[in-house]
């Protein structure tokens, strides 16, 4: 045995057992005595040192916290015979079958916290793939159907600060609605061209939906004769 292997593990032991207080001092004096004694199988001691070493002066109270370390599994105990001390076998906590039983335990402990732990966060993790995945085939799908709206914008126009305003499909549509006569799809090509010719005329972010307005309410409706695309609406695969 190992004297701090002992110790460290009646320590590990203590945080899943109890024992009374002296019953630990016990112990622990008695393991000191193992290892003065070379971790002999047996020692013989009497009473009234192990009563000394705890400082319990009477034995039927020492006898109550010997047989607690005996209930425990802890050490075992010999009655000596008439005028001779008692005999002690100690336990082994560090190796052997009691080791086994803690590590069992301790692992058990350690698995259930672990699981408790991962499980939530691996079915999380889990759903939103499902999730993520079922949504990525539903969009599939929409956009293989004619007619179907796109998340996607349907043109961009250029603004005063350089950045670019996205016209999306649902504003598209609801241009498309206001103004019925006007092919707004090429309207917006043409809104396109224009700010990129221009770039000190350029409208903020704020004014660029004026803008549209304005423009498609000055445009002229095409010609049904005319060899410019007809009306349609947007089904996501362009963008201006």
């Amino acid at each position: 045995m190992n004297y701090i292997a002992e110790l460290n593990a009646f320590d590990r032991w203590l945080e899943t057992n109890y024992l009374p207080a002296l019953s630990e001092l016990l112990w622990r004096k008695m393991v000191a005595l193992f290892n003065r004694c070379g971790w002999a199988e047996w020692i013989s001691v009497d009473n009234q040192r192990l009563m000394g070493l705890i400082q319990v002066k009477r034995e039927a109270t020492f006898i109550d916290y010997r047989n607690k370390l005996v209930e425990a599994g802890l050490i075992e105990y010999q009655k000596g015979k008439k005028g001779s001390p008692n005999r002690y076998k100690l336990i082994s906590l560090s190796e052997g079958k009691n080791h086994n039983t803690f590590t069992d335990e301790v692992q058990s402990v350690v698995n259930t916290e672990v699981q408790s732990v991962v499980n939530p966060v691996v079915n999380t993790v889990v759903k939103t793939v499902d999730i993520n995945k079922l949504n990525q085939t539903k969009l599939n799908k929409r956009k293989d159907m004619p007619g179907t709206k796109c998340s996607e914008p349907v043109a961009m126009l250029p603004l005063k600060d350089g950045t670019e305003y996205e016209i999306s499909a649902e504003s598209f549509e609801e241009f498309v609605n206001a103004y019925p006569a006007i092919n707004v799809l090429s309207e917006m090509r043409k809104m396109r061209a224009w700010c990129l010719s221009n770039p000190a005329n350029r409208k903020t972010r704020r004014g660029i939906m004026k803008f549209v307005n304005g423009w498609l309410g000055r445009a002229k409706p095409e010609s049904s004769n005319s060899a410019i695309e007809p009306i349609r609406d947007y089904e996501g695969d362009e963008t201006i």
